[in-house]
């Protein structure tokens, strides 16, 4: 007997928008070690629960290629346009009390009030993949998500291009060194790497030779730059441990406007975070989060604010006059990275081994790249030209890696 994953029930049909509605239900647990299926985000979970050899989908979709993982990968972005999780119940689940690992049948589910569960709006590119489907229906499956291919289709010219390495840079070599933090200066010139072995290093994006470099004697861990005044500065602890001339890398004696960790890029906000579960911009202003703020990015505009963090798979997008929440975006994974590009249409997530690029105002993902090596991905930069996108990458213990630079602009 097969392990049901998940139940599944439709909610709605709208054929003409190609649009079907769901909600999914986990029934399988792991209570011992009080853990659970996640829930889905990924359009391959969503075209296996679609697939019925009786229907018409059958005739696009062999059983073989089907019951092919990677098959399924490569192309279920042609039959699946995109995903939208609605809301979600009981998650993150806290107190795993009266829960049992499995969960059989079709539906109703045995306390399914109290099941982890999500409703999606999935949209596909022909709405006679779902015609076999009935408003009601419900169904327990094994159906799962695996890693798809995701095409980023309209974006394409828009979105980095890891098939096209401009330069590779090694700002700090050796096998214990690691890039902290990256900045292009607002006129694109300048591409400024710090290290948390207290160096800073400033290259030149027309030739990507070196311009100038500057060493601190204490480690610090963070990077600001106001072009106001002129300077780049970094911090250790809440203090100001150096500052240095952009134009000409020599150590500069002017006052950097804070010592906060974050620092937005017109120099409008700094705030504070990662203690707490809040962004905290001071003067009684904070924005709450349900675990701590790992990452965040500042809009160019500094008109909106994104957050992810480690005990939550989402990633929250901020009013930041209003401090009102704009979107939600459910990556289904912890985030330790992010930055928005120049005009704020799409914002890089960074999940470690995992690269996704979402559009802002729909929450949809236009494209991924997963690594397979063993290493990771460090912080992202966009160039407020447009013309480059700039990623760190790490070995296994974060170190030991180089600066990828890459074109906008994909097939």
């Amino acid at each position: 007997m097969s392990t049901d994953l998940y139940g599944i029930r439709i909610l709605k049909k709208e054929p003409d928008q190609k649009k079907i509605t769901m909600k999914v239900i986990v029934v399988y647990y792991d209570v011992a070690y009080e853990s659970h299926e996640p829930l889905p985000t990924d359009k391959s979970m969503f075209l296996r629960v679609l697939w019925d050899s009786d229907a018409y989908i059958a005739t696009q979709i062999s059983m073989d290629e089907f019951l092919d993982e990677d098959w399924v990968n490569a192309n279920a972005y042609k039959y699946i346009d995109h995903v939208k999780q609605l809301s979600t119940r009981n998650y993150p689940l806290r107190d795993y009390t009266g829960y049992h690992d499995f969960y059989y049948g079709d539906g109703p589910w045995k306390d399914e009030e109290k099941l982890v569960q999500a409703d999606y709006e999935v949209y596909v590119h022909d709405a006679r993949l779902f015609e076999h489907l009935e408003v009601g229906q419900s169904w327990g499956t094994t159906s799962y998500e695996t890693r798809s291919y995701v095409h980023p289709g309209e974006a394409a010219p828009f979105m980095p291009n890891f098939d096209a390495e401009v330069v590779r840079l090694e700002p700090f070599p050796g096998i214990e060194e690691g890039t902290e933090v990256l900045v292009f200066t607002k006129d694109g010139s300048k591409l400024i790497a710090s290290s948390s072995e207290n160096e800073i290093v400033c290259f030149d994006t027309a030739t990507w030779q070196e311009l100038w470099r500057q060493k601190f004697e204490d480690m610090f861990g963070d990077m600001k730059i106001d072009e106001e005044q002129g300077i780049v500065w970094i911090t250790r602890y809440n203090k100001i441990a150096g500052v240095v001339d952009i134009a000409t890398g020599a150590i500069s004696d002017k006052t950097p406007k804070t010592a906060a960790r974050g620092f937005s890029r017109t120099g409008k906000y700094a705030v504070e975070y990662g203690e707490d579960e809040l962004l905290d911009f001071g003067n009684g202003r904070s924005i709450e989060q349900p675990g701590c703020v790992e990452a965040f990015s500042f809009s160019a505009d500094d008109k909106l604010v994104a957050m992810g963090g480690g005990s939550y798979h989402f990633v929250d997008i901020w009013n930041t006059e209003t401090l009102e929440r704009v979107h939600t975006i459910n990556t289904g994974f912890r985030t330790s990275r992010l930055a928005f590009s120049p005009d704020a249409k799409y914002l890089v997530v960074v999940s470690f081994d995992k690269l996704m690029v979402y559009e802002v105002a729909t929450g949809k993902m236009l494209m991924n790249n997963i690594k397979t090596d063993s290493t990771s991905f460090g912080i992202p930069v966009w160039s407020p030209d447009g013309k480059y996108f700039a990623i760190n990458h790490y070995n296994y213990f974060g170190y030991d890696g180089y600066t990828g630079v890459y074109k906008i602009g994909t097939e």
